[in-house]
């Protein structure tokens, strides 16, 4: 209580500043992020069951339709994910990756902003205590996507290691880093399209020790899903290794992993337009003369 008073008064003297627009924080229930922002960084209100990824109201309706026709899987899975083949159960994503959501994600990626991971950790654990369909005492574990040991080395922070333990405070559920490793080392998976990140992620994830896994419920946490193939190679390694159920819990979900075209050098560009130009003054050419014949 003493400290916060103490926060109270600095506050006024030497206000915060949000994380993402600099503004002051004033009146806000976050300490790193001003009211505006808050605001911009909006949950996802209808998910699909198995991806997290938002959907449209039509699509919403249609999952609670019994449709004979239709099995249990493909009903619960959307457009994003009705071709996987994924060992998760199910994804809760309280985001979509995309502006003031998209640049929280960017900047918790850097140590220098930990207070911001560990304040979108308690938005996402208010978010998970007002859902019916997220029980907590389901879980025996919740397990962060880890690491590769020389990166974890170099950096010594880890983004979905702070959401894991904001969420596992909350909920008492037993936090766990050591039961499933980054078996080899992996690139970047920023610039790559859907079909390279699955084939660079592939038997990336080993557990260490299977017996404690075995018959165990575990719930992944991760900082951004787009392929969702860091997820589930890693929920593919729980399940080899005999776990009962594994969930996952994002920050945000990303819904388009398109790889970025590179712009064309100016020399091709002058030429396609000196082309262009060309091809409409030979057809307006052409048309003057059959009007003149005629």
């Amino acid at each position: 209580m003493l400290f916060q008073g103490w926060r109270q008064y600095l506050d006024l003297v030497f206000p915060r500043s949000c994380s993402l627009c600099r503004r002051p924080i004033v009146g806000s229930r976050s300490p790193t992020l001003c009211g505006h922002c808050q605001q911009r960084i909006k949950p996802i209100v209808h998910s699909c069951r198995k991806c997290g990824a938002p959907k449209a109201s039509g699509e919403q309706q249609s999952e609670f339709e019994t449709d004979i026709g239709k099995s249990k899987s493909s009903k619960r899975s959307c457009r994003f994910c009705q071709k996987q083949d994924w060992d998760i159960n199910r994804v809760f994503a309280y985001t979509v990756y995309s502006g003031s959501s998209a640049h929280a994600a960017r900047l918790c990626k850097d140590s220098m902003h930990e207070s911001l991971a560990r304040s979108l950790a308690d938005s996402i654990g208010e978010w998970l205590d007002q859902r019916d369909d997220f029980l907590p005492i389901c879980y025996d574990y919740i397990i962060p996507i880890p690491q590769h040991w020389f990166r974890r080395l170099m950096f010594r922070y880890h983004p979905a290691s702070v959401f894991a333990m904001g969420l596992a405070g909350r909920f008492g559920i037993p936090m766990n880093e050591s039961y499933l490793k980054r078996s080899r080392w992996t690139t970047k998976q920023g610039l790559k399209t859907i079909s390279e990140r699955r084939e660079s992620i592939r038997d990336a994830f080993a557990v260490s020790n299977p017996k404690k896994i075995e018959y165990r419920s575990v719930l992944l946490v991760d900082d951004v899903m787009t392929s969702g193939g860091t997820l589930a190679d890693a929920a593919r390694a729980l399940k080899a290794a005999g776990a009962r159920q594994v969930d996952a819990v994002v920050f945000a979900r990303g819904i388009s992993a398109g790889k970025p075209q590179p712009p064309s050098p100016p020399n091709e560009s002058r030429m396609q337009k000196a082309h262009v130009l060309h091809s409409y003054q030979s057809s307006a050419t052409a048309e003057e003369l059959r009007r003149r014949l005629h």
